[in-house]
């Protein structure tokens, strides 16, 4: 969602929470059970003995604008207000064909030549918390493809274009493209021995070759996504993943430098507990070196880049495990 679509969310969410009807106790029921933080668990105690609204008000606002993502606050609007959607513009976006509300949706458009160079691309990211959605081998045939592709459109994160030879002369490609411009979804274009053409032009493009395997032209896409004003703060999770699960001391170097361009609001008390675990966990992170010459261990300097966070959060000197 943008600025514009969540803070008129967020002030609603916030006044239903603290209408004078629903007590301290059950609006921090109704926060944990959607996956907020409450009352309790921010703040160290409840607010049993307050009723001023107001007070109340600030207090929901803060916890459902900080610990929660667009998914999250869909639900509870539906909660809160059954009947929001209903001959309107839906505040948020459809859930779509998606397994999870906690991952990266990446739309990869391509045609049917290049499914499996698609689908390995999706295998890789998967790895790293994202969920790719690849029409020919997401769709069932007893499934209605069209909606199932617009529904996936329509509540993806960004789109990736394999863009081959044969990409211009497929309508449903270029449908695809112009439905994502048309909700200002982040285009990723990956030109494979084509050209760029119409939108996809104003696009800085990754060039691949034929022999380029998918899981570079995977990892490529991540860089982008992780670096990009647009995508980075939903790529908190991906980024963490990617260096809590190096496999070599080289990948631990590049994942932490991602690590630094995670902006702070978009931390968690979870994604910090999971970098500190890391070196009791992976090797590739314990033993690994910012760089050949400084000999600084990168757990050090994770811990020194987490420190503030965790100041901020109020989780300073949590154990991890």
């Amino acid at each position: 969602m943008k600025p514009a679509e969540r803070i008129p969310l967020l002030k609603k969410l916030a006044a239903a929470l603290s209408e004078e009807e629903m007590p301290w106790k059950e609006m921090n029921l109704v926060l944990r059970q959607h996956g907020f933080t409450s009352g309790e668990d921010h703040w160290g105690y409840d607010f049993n003995g307050y009723s001023n609204a107001p007070e109340r008000y600030e207090v929901a606002l803060h916890h459902i604008e900080n610990s929660g993502d667009d998914e999250k606050l869909l639900e509870l609007e539906r909660f809160l207000d059954p009947s929001a959607g209903e001959g309107t513009t839906p505040t948020t976006l459809p859930p779509g064909p998606w397994k999870s509300t906690d991952t990266f949706r990446l739309f990869i458009s391509h045609t049917h030549e290049n499914a499996p160079f698609a689908t390995g691309m999706k295998r890789y990211l998967g790895k790293y918390r994202f969920e790719c959605f690849v029409a020919h081998s997401d769709i069932t045939p007893s499934e209605k493809w069209m909606e199932v592709i617009q529904a996936a459109l329509l509540s993806s994160h960004a789109l990736a274009a394999l863009v081959t030879p044969d990409f211009r002369e497929s309508q449903w490609c270029d449908q695809e493209i112009g439905f994502a411009l048309a909700r200002s979804m982040l285009v990723v274009p990956l030109m494979r021995d084509a050209p760029p053409h119409g939108f996809l032009s104003e696009f800085q493009a990754i060039k691949l070759k034929d022999q380029t395997p998918s899981q570079t032209a995977a990892l490529s896409v991540f860089d982008i996504l992780a670096k990009h004003k647009e995508t980075r703060d939903r790529m908190a999770g991906p980024i963490v993943r990617r260096y809590t699960t190096s496999d070599s001391f080289e990948k631990t170097r590049e994942a932490f430098a991602l690590l630094k361009r995670i902006p702070k609001d978009a931390w968690t008390p979870e994604l910090v507990y999971e970098c500190n675990r890391a070196p009791y966990e992976n090797t590739q992170v314990t033993n690994a070196k910012t760089s050949l010459k400084d000999g600084t261990p990168i757990p050090d300097a994770a811990k020194k880049l987490l420190l503030p966070i965790e100041r901020a959060l109020d989780i300073e000197g949590h154990i991890p495990f």
